[in-house]
């Protein structure tokens, strides 16, 4: 050490058992043996062939900055005469840094505790990304939410687990749980949600989804991945989700999600949760699967009756003022198709039907 200064130039110690202490936590956190595990796991990350910190990668990186800076260097010592082996000094450079990278892989420790842990069974099931501005609510970025769905039979507790990506930020606070076969609503602001929805979401997120393309990745407290979807506004994603008053909604929760072919768009006139009293709407849609003719019962009269494919495109409209009622289907392709209906009270319902 000289004077008030401290000796960093040793690749074979931990600075904060040497001369350079600093903040008294880190030697607690380094003591830790989970802490220690996961610095370990994400170090030997970090230095794997084309990482960030693989000497390789940074040898490249400064080969290449000696590159173009060789001008300025000739300039340089020509103007102040301050460099006197510049070759040398990135040769030392260089031997420090592959020095201290491999002393340090050998010394942080064995990682295999932490490298497989099973995760918790939540599923990223619905995304309102754009919703549809309207009178009643002109700033859409308030009724953007998340669904997040426990499809265990066992209750999650939520303790640190965050979005891990950039973009909207959220952290579920210190032992929250959501039931098995229950979901939690994160939406972008609660009050607006609970106007528009009729429900109170969970909690509300920092930011806003993306209009265009969100890669959204639900990690447990040490960055280990339970679910992530990554959708965009383009097919073979549902295009009404974007901005036509539809949101995003997995079509099976026991799919995977990271494929478009299993989400579908959903109108957000009403959105249903597991929690959430829909038994008042009680209609009967049959035969179905149905080759033809698909008749239509409900207790409440029928206003509006539309028939959208997956991606959420308008097929088939059919303005009613009926109870019951009975529609032909033939010229559709075989397939599933989302069927909605407007009932009198202004509510909308639906289901999904078959063609044979």
């Amino acid at each position: 050490m000289w004077g008030s200064f401290f000796d960093r130039s040793h690749t074979d110690v931990w600075q904060f058992e040497y001369e350079n202490q600093g903040a008294y936590f880190w030697k607690e956190l380094f003591a830790d043996p989970t802490f220690k595990c996961y610095l370990s796991k994400r170090f030997n990350e970090v230095t794997k062939t084309g990482e960030s910190l693989n000497y390789e990668y940074i040898a490249g990186l400064i080969d290449n900055t000696v590159a173009y800076i060789s001008e300025a260097v000739v300039r340089e010592n020509q103007r102040w005469n301050t460099i006197d082996d510049f070759s040398g000094e990135i040769t030392n450079l260089k031997s420090w840094l592959q020095q201290r990278i491999e002393w340090m892989k050998n010394n942080l420790g064995d990682f295999s505790s932490c490298n497989y842990i099973e995760t918790p069974s939540l599923v990223i099931s619905k995304i309102h990304y754009n919703p549809k501005e309207t009178a009643s609510f002109p700033e859409s970025d308030d009724l953007e939410f998340i669904e997040i769905q426990n499809t265990g039979n066992t209750i999650i507790n939520l303790t640190g687990i965050y979005l891990l990506k950039l973009g909207v930020s959220y952290q579920f606070p210190q032992d929250a749980t959501v039931a098995p076969g229950k979901s939690v609503y994160l939406a972008g602001n609660t009050d607006t949600f609970q106007s528009k929805y009729g429900f109170t979401p969970f909690d509300s997120f920092i930011r806003d989804l993306s209009n265009k393309s969100h890669h959204l990745v639900l990690a447990d407290a040490y960055g280990n991945l339970i679910d992530q979807v990554e959708y965009t506004d383009k097919a073979p994603w549902p295009e009404a989700a974007d901005g036509d008053g539809f949101y995003l909604e997995l079509i099976n929760v026991n799919s995977d999600n990271s494929l478009a072919s299993n989400w579908q768009a959903s109108l957000d006139t009403v959105l249903s949760t597991t929690d959430f009293d829909t038994g008042k709407y009680n209609f009967t849609v049959y035969p179905n699967p149905t080759d033809e003719k698909l008749k239509i019962n409900s207790e409440q009269t029928i206003q509006e009756i539309v028939i959208f494919n997956l991606l959420g495109q308008q097929i088939k409209t059919f303005q009613v003022h009926v109870k019951s009622v009975e529609i032909n289907i033939r010229e559709l392709k075989k397939g599933m198709y989302l069927l909605n209906l407007k009932l009198i009270d202004g509510a909308r319902v639906s289901t999904k039907i078959f063609k044979k």
